[in-house]
């Protein structure tokens, strides 16, 4: 608990304390400030790296499941722990094409925090 003098000396120049509440950055469990840079700074070099390679897309846009988008994201830089907890989230816009050859697709992987989300949207 807070010192009461301290307490009284806060209130008397106008600071007033509040409670941490859910929407605080520092939930528990939430990746600290400098690990959600680099997760983020991940997500972007993943996604350059992805877009690099016509292979890579295809099969970030032939993924069927979970299992099959982790994979991917290890092949593209993400770490084990960088995904440990983390939801991954897949957004397909647009209808795939049955038997389009030569079509370019679009891999974006973006992170965000509280909760941990990898999010990767696929447009054609």
């Amino acid at each position: 608990m807070i010192n009461t003098k301290l307490f009284v000396l806060l209130s008397a120049v106008g600071v007033t304390l509040a409670a941490p509440t859910a929407s605080t950055a520092f939930q528990a469990g939430a990746p600290g400030a400098r690990q959600q840079v680099a997760l983020k700074a991940t997500a972007e070099k993943a996604e350059a790296k992805v877009m690099a390679s016509e292979a890579s897309q295809k099969a970030f846009a032939n993924a069927k499941n979970d299992a099959e988008v982790k994979k991917l994201l290890l092949r593209n830089g993400f770490t084990a722990s960088d995904l440990a907890g983390a939801k991954i989230q897949v957004n397909r816009e647009g209808a795939k094409p049955a038997g389009a050859q030569g079509l370019r697709i679009t891999v974006k992987i973006a992170y965000t925090c509280c909760p941990s989300t990898i999010t990767i949207t696929i447009s054609w």
